[in-house]
């Protein structure tokens, strides 16, 4: 039995009447880059890759089961700004993190720059939104290299606001919203009141699959959690205009959007194995190998003849994190640590560190295509702030008349809203 009829074997006969309608107006295929990709740039997405792998790897770890949907470019445009500011081993860590060891600053800056203009520009039937910002309190004097920088090689708007005025988060929140054309209309609830700079980068994309799904197939179907439990969800399907590698280590289908310059690519682990597991064998040399046989397979298929049949999930969600626990246990460590942050070029002085680091993101996808957007803010506070004792995780809690020591309740508390 073929793949495709042991595919077919599980749909209803019903579900199998119509095929996916051709995007409209149909476009050619991109079949290659408007340049060729220079060898800093190269390294920036090998690099980007890498750590995109153990992002997610992190994240799924602590996720207990849920939807994971982050954006590792965003995270890494943010924090690569940032680390136009650090020195010494801040700098070495967070690029070692970010995927960029043993590349000098000046090669990173010009692949990130460079990389913005051809993402912009590549696929212009695809929707594709990319800006960085910079945000610093008034009172704060920053030196104007670092701003130069960030300006120049992360196209980045720098602006000066009154941090102790509620209205600056607005502000900056109308930043990222636009960018994302209203995807992400809150990456900030608030600003900490020893937060005094943010750098934020907000990442946007909408784009029709080069082949729709008929809509009339879209049937309810079983969906079994990461958690073993069995949901009902819409299932889309269609065989017109997608690519599937059927392997033993892994089934991967990637699809098209637009001029096939942009495209989803959906990884099934073998049945039977946890995603999480096989998280942990996921790697660029893998990740290469599976995109390197998706090529082969364009050069030789046909989008718009019938392949295998493809199920998917219709998807809508909304996921946000905080940053700074991840890439510690990653090996971001000094930019966190106010006794230990080294940013002494943003400032001159080594008075900042990363305080607050989070990202928000929003997926759709359902008949006709994809919508997504994420934003990442890195907020700076001062290390000369005073010290925070925030009981924000369990704690022991005593009652005691304390001249004689005498106990009278104790308890732990584990969960303050129960």
């Amino acid at each position: 039995m073929t793949m495709r009829r042991l595919i077919r074997a599980f749909i209803p006969a019903a579900a199998l009447v119509a095929c996916g309608e051709p995007t409209s107006p149909r476009v050619e295929p991109i079949t290659e880059l408007p340049r060729e990709l220079s060898a800093a740039e190269l390294r920036v997405i090998e690099g980007s890759n890498a750590f995109a792998f153990d992002f997610l790897r992190t994240l799924v770890e602590r996720a207990d089961g849920k939807n994971v949907f982050s954006s590792p470019l965003s995270a890494s445009m943010a924090f690569g700004m940032a680390m136009n500011g650090a020195e010494g081993d801040t700098w070495t860590e967070m690029g070692d993190v970010l995927g960029y060891d043993g590349m000098a600053e000046d090669q990173i800056n010009g692949a990130y720059h460079d990389l913005i203009g051809l993402l912009l520009s590549l696929d212009p039937t695809v929707a594709f939104g990319l800006g960085n910002s910079l945000w610093a309190d008034d009172g704060l004097a920053l030196l104007p290299d670092f701003v130069t920088r960030v300006r120049t090689h992360f196209e980045a708007e720098a602006r000066t606001l009154d941090f102790d005025d509620p209205g600056t988060k607005d502000v900056i929140n109308a930043w990222v919203s636009d960018v994302t054309s209203g995807r992400i209309d809150e990456l900030l609830e608030s600003i900490p009141p020893d937060v005094i700079m943010y750098l934020v980068n907000a990442v946007y994309f909408k784009g029709d699959w080069r082949t729709t799904f008929d809509r009339s197939r879209t049937t309810t179907a079983a969906f079994t959690t990461l958690r073993g439990d069995v949901v009902q969800v819409p299932m889309m399907a269609g065989e017109v205009g997608y690519r599937v590698l059927s392997r033993e280590d892994a089934t991967v289908a990637e699809l098209p959007y637009g001029g096939d310059a942009f495209t989803a690519v959906a990884v099934l682990p073998p049945a039977g194995q946890p995603v999480a597991e096989f998280l942990q064998s996921l790697d660029q040399e893998r990740w290469n190998d599976w995109m390197a046989g998706l090529a082969a397979l364009a050069e030789v298929e046909d989008l718009d003849s019938e392949g295998i049949l493809v199920r998917f999930p219709k998807i809508e969600l909304e996921w946000d994190s905080d940053l700074i626990a991840p890439l510690r246990e990653m090996g971001m460590i000094n930019a966190f640590d106010p006794m230990a942050a080294d940013f002494t070029r943003l400032t001159g002085a080594r008075d900042l560190y990363i305080q607050q680091a989070l990202q928000k993101t929003f997926l759709k996808v359902d008949e006709e295509g994809t919508e997504a957007a994420a934003a990442t803010a890195v907020g700076f506070g001062p290390t000369s702030a005073p010290p925070v004792a925030s009981f924000d995780r369990p704690f022991i809690l005593a009652i005691r008349e304390r001249l004689s020591g005498t106990i009278l309740f104790m308890g732990v508390i584990a969960d303050p809203s129960a």
